[in-house]
């Protein structure tokens, strides 16, 4: 196996890529991906029917 890897570079290269894409990923771990999609997706219900504001022209109440 340590031949095959020491006579192929592409081999060598894919390997060290992809162990580094490994270490890095598991080493800065994503928080809350989706938080500000979900925020987007649903910040229109409450304008729209508890704030009578669906044009969110008065921001103070989506930043409490």
């Amino acid at each position: 196996m340590i031949n095959k890897i020491k006579e192929n570079p592409s081999l060598t290269t894919l390997i060290i890529i992809a162990l580094l894409l490994t270490i890095i990923r598991f080493s800065h771990p994503h928080k809350n991906i989706l938080s500000y999609d979900t925020f987007g997706y649903y910040i229109h219900l409450p304008a729209r029917y508890i704030y009578d504001d669906p044009g969110i022209r008065n921001f103070k109440w989506v930043e409490e």
